[in-house]
């Protein structure tokens, strides 16, 4: 799940967010998942996101990188 929140993290900076779906930003997810060699990040972010409610363990040290 964490690299999820890299990705969602890295898209956001970087202003690398799709077109909207239900008034959201949506995060190309296709280049992380080729790049890292995994699938199902999408899913990863719905769990944190939408199930749980909570970040990932170690979102702070991603958060502390990508601070401006």
């Amino acid at each position: 799940m964490l690299l999820a929140y890299f990705a969602h993290s890295v898209s956001d900076k970087l202003e690398l967010l799709k077109s909207e779906q239900d008034g959201k930003l949506k995060t190309y997810w296709k280049p992380f998942e080729q790049l890292f060699g995994v699938s199902g990040l999408s899913n990863h972010k719905n769990v944190y996101s939408n199930k749980t409610g909570k970040l990932p363990n170690g979102y702070r040290v991603i958060d502390a990188l990508l601070r401006e």
